[in-house]
């Protein structure tokens, strides 16, 4: 059987603009007796093909800095492209560094951006103390702009505990929901561009099918990132700010002729839940990463805050799983009831795969606000998709995917009480 077809995955992550929802706690406040270094700035230099980052560390009042400050430039690769790593500190220039990333230093371009972090950790010692200050600072991605979090810098007590860390089979486990997600986005590409390309007539609404199950192979490459960032958890030396978990503004189905108010009211709810999720879900994962980071730095204090926050976040995921499965229910019964119902042989996804995504499918997706960069990936999907009959819309709801809904959920609570258990 076909894996699931995660349908609506797609539309709740497809758009990656964000904006903040929701802080846990307010960010440690700077002593005024210690240094600041600035939010790290980046520029993209198209030419060059790379981003250029700096940061800038300011001694606090009269107090002089002993020595020269040590910076510490590090990138942590895209999780989705990993070689695209040709990364330095500008020579002669500590507080500055650089990111090439076109596709001859080994990068892909899989997105608008590349989803790489940039951190910069500096250590300076003041005339007026001589214990070393500790400053931390990082960037996500390659595009202009300015850091969203707070740098700070600090001297704390050491760590007294190890960072808790959920079992080893929940890493395991969410290795195989994204081997999941990478096979629905393939399948759902299939389905998308056979169903455009036959226009077949359902019930007056021909473009329903090749829409949703667009909508659902971008949502699944999506998902399927997310679900490795879980399982790679690199340490975050910005340790004392407590991420924000923020919604991503996602394109919308706006009824029409040819898409029903039912249709568009259930797969704008389901799309609203997952958008949630995967906001949590970056939060969760970045408070796991800065606890990593807060213990390698023997900070106790911060170490207990991005502990306390990932548990919050995966208790807010798990409560977001248990809604989905009467959501899926919900978009397949509106699909039923507007007559969208088609079967797909493996031959018909085979011919469809053999050619470019029809243009139909490409102007419905840009109709539906889908980015331009996102559809773009599909073609890509469609090629390497390992077919099987497929049936729309039946798997939206498919006892396989309301059961990778239910283990995320289960996942997210045995952390929950790893945690609780730990602390």
């Amino acid at each position: 059987m076909r894996r699931p077809v995660v349908v609506v995955l797609a539309v709740a992550i497809a758009a990656l603009a964000a904006s903040a929802s929701r802080v846990h706690a307010a960010p440690a406040q700077a002593r005024k007796d210690a240094p600041t270094l600035s939010r790290i700035s980046a520029v993209f230099d198209e030419g060059a093909k790379a981003t250029y980052y700096t940061a800038t560390l300011t001694p606090p009042g009269s107090a002089g800095i002993v020595g020269s400050p040590k910076f510490a430039w590090s990138l942590v690769p895209p999780p989705d492209d990993p070689g695209c790593k040709k990364f330095s500190q500008m020579p002669g220039k500590a507080g500055e560094s650089v990111w090439y990333h076109a596709q001859e230093d080994g990068c892909s371009h899989l997105s608008f951006m590349h989803n790489g972090t940039v951190s910069v950790q500096v250590t300076v010692t003041l005339s007026n103390d001589n214990r070393p200050w500790v400053c931390n600072a990082s960037y996500f991605g390659t595009l202009t702009g300015q850091g969203s979090d707070e740098s700070l810098c600090t001297i704390e007590a050491p760590a007294t505990h190890a960072v808790a860390r959920p079992p080893v089979n929940q890493k395991e486990q969410m290795q195989i929901l994204a081997d999941l997600f990478d096979e629905c986005a393939e399948a759902e590409t299939a389905i998308a561009a056979v169903s455009a390309a036959a226009a077949l007539p359902t019930g007056g609404v021909s473009a329903v099918p090749g829409v949703v199950a667009g909508g659902a192979a971008v949502g699944c490459t999506i998902l399927a990132r997310v679900a490795k960032r879980k399982v790679a958890d690199p340490p975050d030396r910005n340790f004392l700010v407590i991420p924000t978990a923020r919604a991503t503004a996602v394109p919308q189905l706006v009824v029409s002729g040819n898409m029903p108010y039912l249709v568009a009211a259930a797969f704008n709810a389901l799309s609203d839940n997952i958008t949630a999720t995967e906001g949590y879900t970056d939060a969760f994962v970045t408070s796991i990463n800065r606890a990593s980071g807060a213990h390698a730095a023997g900070n106790a204090k911060a170490q207990s805050a991005q502990e306390l926050a990932a548990m919050i976040d995966a208790e807010a995921i798990a409560k977001l799983d248990d809604q989905r499965p009467a959501m899926r229910a919900a978009l397949r019964d509106a699909l039923t009831t507007a007559g969208v119902h088609v079967s797909y042989t493996v031959a018909q996804l085979r011919a469809a795969q053999q050619k470019s995504l029809p243009a139909s499918l490409i102007s419905a997706l840009s109709q539906s606000k889908f980015p331009a960069a996102i559809i773009a990936q599909l073609h890509a999907q469609l090629k390497k998709a390992k077919l099987t009959a497929a049936s729309f819309p039946a798997d939206v709801a498919s006892a396989e995917v309301v059961k990778a809904d239910r283990q995320d959920a289960a996942v997210m609570r045995a952390y929950v009480a790893f945690v609780q258990k730990t602390r």
